[in-house]
């Protein structure tokens, strides 16, 4: 079984967003099989967020499930990853902007946690944002 490191609530300010973090839990994956994500996106984002849209201000709530896999060749490493969180934008602000800024700040997060923690040789993807989030 993988260890599971378990990162307490902050708030943090990222571009015009204020992100609330309940809690992180981070589980290093040192087996795993990269032929069984061919096809997937890297890294894998599922949210379960709810949308609230309030007098002053527009709020993402919930989890955000992701799997940062290394891109060097041969590595068998990925970063499994839950986010709970908020995060609060202004009202003129779209929330496919908001959930993108979101998802960016997990990658701007993430190679913190990479270099802090020195999980040596792993690679993260670069940051590729939709189109239709722009």
């Amino acid at each position: 079984m993988e260890n599971i490191e378990t990162i307490s609530s902050f708030t943090e300010e990222f571009e015009d967003v204020t992100i609330h973090v309940r809690q992180i839990l981070v589980t290093r994956l040192n087996s795993l099989n990269k032929q069984l994500y061919k096809g997937f996106s890297n890294p894998v984002v599922i949210p379960n967020i709810s949308v609230n849209e309030l007098e002053n201000s527009k709020n993402l709530t919930g989890e955000i499930y992701s799997t940062f896999i290394d891109i060097n060749e041969g590595s068998n490493s990925a970063l499994s990853i839950i986010f709970k969180l908020s995060a609060d934008a202004p009202t003129n602000l779209e929330i496919s902007s908001l959930y993108s800024k979101i998802i960016r700040y997990l990658f701007v997060w993430t190679e913190r946690y990479v270099k802090e923690k020195g999980v040596s040789g792993f690679t993260l993807p670069p940051f590729e944002e939709p189109d239709n989030h722009k």
